[in-house]
């Protein structure tokens, strides 16, 4: 599978990784369809977050296919997730509208350069897609 791989402050690469496995009792692995940038990211890609390690997969906010998923209590907050759905569904939040930016897989490093200079590109969620 391909993947944003951390090398280092200033240093990401799209490569080639094994896929996941569960290895916990609390755990899924994803198919994703779409992904966001986010600023935990960026942070990380700057040398700011010094306890992530070399060879870390960045990236956490994404939409997808849920391939296989171990739930077990703590993992999903039960209270505030349906609450947020029934809001998207009634169409109080309309997602689509906080999206500003549309990027290929195959541009996730350009995508990163512009969400880096989110105010000068008027990056408010970029959303990432095969």
């Amino acid at each position: 599978m391909k993947a944003l791989v951390y090398g280092g402050p200033g240093k990401i690469e799209f490569k080639d990784v094994p896929k996941p496995t569960i290895e916990r009792s609390t755990g899924a692995r994803i198919t994703l369809v779409k992904a966001t940038i986010c600023g935990i990211d960026l942070g990380i890609l700057h040398g700011k977050t010094t306890s992530v390690k070399l060879g870390t997969t960045l990236g956490h906010e994404g939409a997808g296919v849920i391939e296989d998923i171990t739930i077990t209590m703590g993992l999903v907050n039960t209270n505030t997730t349906p609450m947020l759905l029934k809001t998207v569904v009634s169409g109080k939040i309309a997602p689509e509208k906080l999206i500003t930016h549309h990027f290929k897989l195959s541009e996730i490093l350009h995508a990163y350069e512009v969400f880096g200079n989110a105010a000068k590109e008027k990056a408010l969620k970029i959303i990432i897609s095969n």
